[in-house]
């Protein structure tokens, strides 16, 4: 079954609907690309795995009073007012890779 459509939105405004948390999770992840991601991994912990239409749209740019630019300003706020899922500050291990050596290429 086809999701529902939803109007775009207004300029300067990111609309997106997303089947899982896991979808959700990998855009804000920028796992595949895009626009929409935030400053530090998103982990899991909801516990949801089924399939669900989530509609979210969050302002994409602000400039705050100092000039600075703030990307997403009010994610975490939308996030949990209009799909019901907050964000928690937290620790957790994350696997890394480290380059340890990297040399010039040898000529073909």
């Amino acid at each position: 079954q086809e999701p529902p459509k939803f109007p775009e939105p207004p300029d300067g405004i990111f609309g997106r609907t997303f089947s899982s948390v896991q979808d959700l999770l990998n855009q804000f992840n920028g796992r595949f690309g895009g626009m929409a991601y935030v400053d530090r991994p998103l982990i899991d912990r909801t516990g949801l795995t089924k399939r669900y239409v989530m509609h979210l749209e969050t302002e994409r740019m602000r400039v705050d009073p100092s000039g600075e630019r703030q990307n997403f300003p009010d994610m975490a706020s939308d996030l949990q007012s209009q799909l019901g899922l907050r964000l928690v500050a937290g620790h957790a291990p994350a696997h890394v890779f480290t380059v340890e050596h990297v040399e010039e290429p040898s000529p073909n």
